[in-house]
């Protein structure tokens, strides 16, 4: 169920922004209310205040030739100003009173009253007379009002400020995930999306990183699939070369009639069958097992076995081989066929055709190949010794067919070393030998 946690965040923020703006109000409304009653506590400031406004209404007579006929002009500057009530007296005479819209036609014509002893009284000069007057302003009615307009300001500017704040938040999350998005346009996915919170802009973002995880694994298994494609055809090139070599080097003697012995003839013809079969049999797998795991083609080896005369026959083929390439070879096997080792046919001669392989490309033709067969304890040796070239192309070595070699062998119960001494470079098979 889609939750509108986005909607909900902004709601809720609404409600904070407007409590904390009305608490901010309060506080300054109480503030401000203190502040004025203190000012107006203090009678000098008062009388400055009064002092001030008379000047200001002095000012106003004057300069619009104001006289006692026309007083009631004055009444224009109270209503555009503060809250304020005058009383004009010429001496013992009320002529004027606001409060009550009374204005005496002449001076002698006002009412007999005297001005009350708490009214403190102001000169004022009319254009044809000088009275007195009696002036209340509500200043403080005023800076109330002032008060207020400022403290509402204060309130608005919080609210909205706590409210572009959680906004800002939000598109600057989306700015980001949008950066973070032109990043992997770029083809730069190894940078994590950033996710903040639960709404729908984070379920977004873990959305895109999800796709992001995704895309790489996929772009992996392509490189992978790229990588096992260029192993397959490393592996097919070391295993089918050395064969396809035999039956090419088998052909040639019986086209071309090397000689004359009919039995050594069909012999010839066999092992060229032999090789056909096996070039057919490593075609039928190489696709089920052209990279080593080990595990399928360990489960068939320790089914399968192979005895002491076929492997000497295995390698006399490498040796008939080798010759056939000019090189010389010296042989020293063991003259003893009755055991058996725990590898198929087929992966051994895989194995022995990579080493063939191995001598036929880096081997000094000018000297002579060593190959041995000893046994020691419950396991055979097959050993081959022989003189590397001075000059070898290393991008020619992929080092594919030893890893393929060692790993046969140790899923058969065996080993391989390889090494290197003073231009001699020796590599020995090892291989359990069972009775």
């Amino acid at each position: 169920m889609f939750k509108k946690w986005l909607v909900r965040k902004l709601g809720l923020c609404v409600i904070f922004a407007f409590l904390c703006a009305g608490a901010v109000f309060m506080l300054l409304e109480h503030i401000s209310a203190q502040m004025i009653e203190g000012r107006y506590m203090d009678s000098e400031y008062v009388q400055a205040q009064m002092k001030r406004e008379v000047e200001a209404i002095q000012a106003y007579i004057a300069e619009h030739d104001i006289g006692l006929n026309h007083f009631y002009k004055v009444a224009k500057w109270m209503d555009r100003d503060k809250i304020t009530t005058i009383t004009l007296y010429d001496k013992d005479n009320l002529i004027y009173d606001s409060t009550i819209s009374y204005l005496a036609g002449t001076m002698s014509s006002g009412i007999q009253r005297k001005p009350l002893l708490w009214q403190t009284l102001y000169p004022i000069h009319l254009k044809d007379a000088d009275v007195h007057m009696d002036l209340t302003v509500y200043l403080k009615h005023h800076d109330y009002d002032r008060a207020l307009v400022g403290n509402l300001l204060v309130f608005f500017g919080v609210f909205l400020f706590i409210v572009l704040f959680f906004v800002h938040r939000k598109t600057s999350h989306i700015l980001h995930l949008e950066q973070q998005v032109q990043l992997m346009q770029g083809g730069m996915f190894h940078f994590p999306i950033e996710t903040r919170g639960n709404d729908e802009i984070s379920s977004l973002a873990r959305n895109i990183d999800d796709m992001r995880k995704v895309f790489i694994q996929q772009v992996q298994a392509q490189n992978q699939m790229h990588d096992l494609s260029r192993k397959f055809a490393s592996t097919i090139s070391h295993d089918i070369r050395t064969p396809l070599a035999a039956m090419i080097g088998y052909l040639d003697i019986l086209i071309n009639k090397r000689t004359a012995d009919e039995e050594k003839l069909r012999q010839y013809l066999l092992k060229s069958a032999e090789k056909a079969n096996q070039l057919k049999a490593l075609i039928n797998h190489l696709f089920e097992h052209f990279v080593i795991s080990g595990q399928q083609e360990a489960m068939a080896d320790k089914e399968s076995r192979i005895d002491g005369l076929s492997i000497e026959n295995m390698i006399l083929d490498g040796v008939f081989l080798l010759e056939s390439e000019g090189m010389a070879v010296k042989t020293s096997l063991a003259r003893q066929a009755n055991y058996h080792v725990p590898i198929g046919k087929e992966l051994l001669q895989r194995v022995l055709d990579n080493v063939i392989s191995n001598i036929l490309k880096y081997a000094d033709k000018n000297e002579p190949v060593l190959i041995e067969t000893k046994h020691e304890g419950d396991h055979l040796i097959i050993s081959y010794q022989n003189k590397a070239k001075s000059h070898i192309d290393p991008s020619l070595s992929t080092g594919l067919g030893l890893m393929t070699c060692q790993h046969i062998l140790e899923n058969c119960q065996g080993a391989l070393e390889a090494g290197n001494w003073d231009g001699l470079y020796l590599l020995k098979l090892q291989l359990r030998r069972y009775s």
